[in-house]
């Protein structure tokens, strides 16, 4: 009498985690942010958002014409206490850093 071997199960595979969709802001409501640093190269700017977003800073790439701009966060108004408060967090950060006004397009 012949034993059958076992068989042997195929793995499981579990299905990767939906990405979180990129969150939308309304630039109406919230039209300017801060722009930390413009760079040439889109794997240099995007190395400088990980960079931010590993210590909890919600960074995000703006192109504009040939440059890369990596910003951060959405504000209502340029004189508000949170934009100056993330301004000066930034600023020791990249020095050069400025609020500006995103483009409504």
């Amino acid at each position: 009498m012949k034993i059958a071997p076992p068989a042997i199960a195929a793995p499981r595979t579990v299905p990767a985690a939906a990405p979180k969709p990129a969150a939308v802001v309304n630039t109406a409501a919230k039209p300017y942010t801060i722009v930390a640093v413009t760079l040439t190269r889109r794997d240099t700017a995007a190395a400088e958002v990980s960079k931010l977003k590993s210590r909890g800073i919600n960074a995000f790439i703006v192109p504009s014409d040939r440059y890369f701009q990596v910003c951060v966060g959405a504000y209502p108004d340029k004189a508000g206490v949170q934009v100056q408060k993330d301004l000066k967090k930034i600023r020791r950060l990249y020095k050069d850093a400025y609020l500006k006004l995103r483009s409504t397009q």
